[in-house]
């Protein structure tokens, strides 16, 4: 069974958040009853938080393949520097006149 990068750094955050609450119910200093509902807490805590982190990834990874794969995004890119590529008439400033 293979499992991703991101679940597996999700499972190791999971199990040192688990560690403190171990380490209390070794040593007595936690109940059982209570150490169960941390260890819920935290088993919660860690989904969410892995959750948010998938979808944020996904999102990201899905907009920079989106952008690689847009050819017009060159001359967006372009445009928005003002470095308009020339026209048919030659000059920038004969598209700027208007007639009349």
């Amino acid at each position: 069974m293979t499992v991703g990068p991101l679940r597996r750094a999700t499972g190791l955050v999971g199990l040192v958040a688990l560690a403190p609450t171990a380490v209390m119910l070794a040593t007595g200093a936690l109940a059982p009853q209570e150490a169960a509902m941390r260890a819920v807490a935290v088993l919660v805590a860690v989904v969410v938080v892995g959750h948010a982190a998938r979808v944020t990834l996904t999102g990201l990874v899905q907009r920079f393949e989106r952008r690689a794969g847009d050819p017009s995004r060159l001359q967006a890119t372009s445009t928005a520097t003002g470095d308009t590529p020339p026209t048919a008439t030659g000059s920038r400033q004969a598209d700027r006149r208007r007639p009349g």
